[in-house]
């Protein structure tokens, strides 16, 4: 069971939104991949936690109870569950965590860490003492309104732009086009990226149209995958199945029933 629940109006900027998952010993599914995705989140284990795959490696560590993961644009996790899962989620977008704690987001790119050693002290215990999931968004939310009067305090037109082109679609541009209205130069722009996101503009750009191709499958599974890769720039559907084999680990038409039911 997933819940989802979006921000307040004044966190909208920041959170895309918290979710809530309860998974019972015996469900069926015990194990899903995470392929490549763009946004950073904190995962709050009120229960047992996920035992984490490094697929490319094949090591594994349990993950914090109190974690704070950031965005993973290179191989893709397995996670593996046992036991009864129940987590809580704040899921912010691609700059919103940047914004909110200015912390080095490169520092952070395709790792998980303690929370409570960067942030956010006893959050989770706060969420984990709430009786439904409205409750815990309440809490949160309270915990994260004190951080967005200093991050609009220091809201510039660099940082304006990052937010706008980071939630910014992509429909067959090329990474040059989809980048045309940067206000400064190419050296600047890659500082921004790492600083703000933890990935060059290149990575960040190719994660996004590999998630949209996934977006768009889910939403219009009657649509090829060749169709697919003609809508958003790819040379062909090779082109396609190569970044799908790089950022999710299994060809186009057999990743979807290994996602995770959250991405």
């Amino acid at each position: 069971m997933v819940e989802t629940l979006l921000p307040s109006k004044p966190l909208a900027p920041y959170v895309l939104c918290y979710r809530y998952r309860v998974c019972e010993p015996g469900a069926s599914v015990q194990s899903f991949i995470t392929p490549a995705r763009l946004t950073q989140f904190v995962e709050l284990y009120l229960e047992d936690r996920y035992q984490v795959e490094e697929i490319s490696t094949g090591s594994r560590f349990w993950a914090e109870s109190a974690s704070l993961v950031g965005l993973q644009a290179v191989a893709p996790i397995r996670l593996n569950r046992t036991g009864r899962l129940r987590n809580f989620t704040i899921v912010f977008r691609p700059t919103g965590f940047h914004r909110l704690f200015r912390l080095p987001m490169h520092e952070l790119a395709g790792k998980s860490v303690d929370l409570e050693a960067v942030c956010l002290a006893g959050l989770r215990e706060r969420v984990g003492a709430c009786r439904s999931f409205e409750g815990g968004v309440a809490v949160a939310e309270e915990a994260l309104l004190p951080f967005v009067q200093a991050a609009e305090a220091k809201h510039c037109h660099l940082t304006r732009w990052m937010q706008v082109v980071s939630d910014r679609p992509i429909s067959g541009q090329s990474l040059d086009q989809w980048l045309n209205d940067a206000p400064v130069g190419p050296r600047q722009i890659q500082r921004l990226f790492q600083q703000q996101l933890g990935v060059s503009p290149k990575r960040f750009w190719r994660v996004r149209r590999f998630e949209t191709a996934l977006r768009m499958q889910r939403q219009q599974p009657f649509r090829t995958w060749g169709d697919i890769a003609a809508e958003l720039g790819y040379h062909d559907q090779m082109h396609l199945v190569h970044d799908f084999r790089d950022l999710a680990s299994a060809a186009p038409t057999l990743i979807l029933d290994k996602l995770s039911d959250s991405y």
